[in-house]
C-alpha cells in the first residue's frame, strides 16, 4: 500500500513537474515572441523620445533621420506580413501609430532645417552638406521642401542685401559731374560685377541644396534666386538713377548704357527680372 501511494505520489510529481516545464517553455516561447514583436513592429524608448520631444526642444539631426527611416521600416513591414493575415486588425494599428510618428518626425525635420537656414555659412562645405541633408530627407514631403526652399530664399534675401549694401558703401560716393571722367563707368562697373558675382555665388548655393533627386523645377529655383536678390534692385537702381542724372561726358555716359545693357537683369524691377545664368 506504501508503495502504490509512493509511486501514485511520485506520477502526481512527475506530472506536475511536466506541467511547470511546458508552461515555461511556452513563457520562454511567449517571451521570444514579445521580443521579436519589439524589434519587429516598434520603436525603442530612445526613439520614441526623439519623435515625440516637444516642438521648442532642440532638434538633433542624426537621431531624428534614424528614428524616421525606423518608423517607415516598421510601417512597411507591419503592411507586408500582417495585412491579409488573422494579425490584420494589429497590422493597421501598427501601421497607423508609425504613420502619426513619420508625420512627427518630419514637422521636427522642418523645425531643423528652418533654424540651420539662419545658421547657413555658404563658404563652410560643412555646413552647405549637413542642410543639404536635412532638406534631401524632406523628399517625402513635397509641400515641406516648398517651404524649406522659402526658408533658404528668405534667409538668403537678408544676407545678400546686407552685403550689397556693405558693398556700395566699400565703393564710396557716387562720382559725379563732367570733370568726373570715367570714375562714374568705373564705380559701376565695379558694383555690378560685385553683384553678378554674388548672383553666381547665391545661384551656386541654391544647386547644392536642391539639386537632383529633389523634385524641385528648374523654374522653382529661378524664382527663388529672383526672391533672393529682389531688395538689390530698388538702391541700385536708385544709385544708377543719381549717376545718370550728373553731367557726364558723352564716353562715359556711352560707357555707362553698354554696362546697364550687359546687366540689365540685375537693375530692373522683380517681376521683369530676367536672369542668364543656369541653373
Amino acid at each position: 500500500t506504501r508503495l502504490r501511494e509512493a509511486r501514485a505520489s511520485t506520477e502526481v510529481l512527475l506530472a506536475a513537474t511536466a506541467r511547470l516545464r511546458e508552461d515555461s517553455r511556452l513563457n520562454e516561447r511567449r517571451q521570444e515572441l514579445c521580443e521579436l514583436f519589439e524589434r519587429e513592429f516598434m520603436l525603442s524608448d530612445a526613439e520614441e523620445a526623439v519623435l515625440n520631444a516637444p516642438a521648442d526642444a532642440e532638434v538633433e539631426l542624426d537621431p531624428l533621420l534614424a528614428a524616421l527611416r525606423r518608423s517607415q521600416e516598421v510601417h512597411g513591414r507591419a503592411s507586408a506580413r500582417l495585412l491579409g493575415t488573422q494579425f490584420q486588425p494589429l497590422g493597421l494599428e501598427v501601421m497607423e501609430r508609425m504613420a502619426a510618428h513619420e508625420e512627427r518626425a518630419y514637422a521636427s525635420l522642418y523645425r531643423w532645417v528652418h533654424a540651420q537656414c539662419s545658421q547657413l555659412q555658404p563658404d563652410d562645405a560643412a555646413s552647405v552638406a549637413r542642410l543639404r541633408v536635412g532638406v534631401e530627407s524632406l523628399r517625402g514631403r513635397p509641400q515641406l521642401l516648398s517651404y524649406a526652399l522659402h526658408e533658404v530664399v528668405a534667409c538668403r534675401r537678408t544676407v545678400v542685401h546686407r552685403a550689397f549694401l556693405q558693398r556700395l558703401a566699400a565703393a564710396g560716393d557716387l562720382p559725379r559731374g563732367r570733370g568726373a571722367g570715367d570714375a562714374p563707368a568705373e564705380w559701376l562697373a565695379s558694383v555690378l560685377s560685385g553683384v553678378q558675382r554674388r548672383v553666381t555665388t547665391e545661384a551656386a548655393l541654391l544647386r547644392q541644396l536642391f539639386a537632383p533627386p529633389l523634385s524641385l523645377a528648374r523654374a522653382e529655383l529661378a524664382d527663388a534666386l529672383r526672391v533672393a536678390f529682389e531688395a538689390v534692385g530698388a538702391p541700385l537702381r536708385a544709385r544708377v538713377e543719381r549717376l545718370l542724372g550728373g553731367q557726364l561726358v558723352l564716353a562715359s555716359l556711352y560707357r555707362i548704357g553698354c554696362l546697364l545693357l550687359t546687366h540689365a537683369h540685375l537693375a530692373g524691377p522683380p517681376q521683369e527680372v530676367q536672369l542668364h545664368y543656369p541653373l
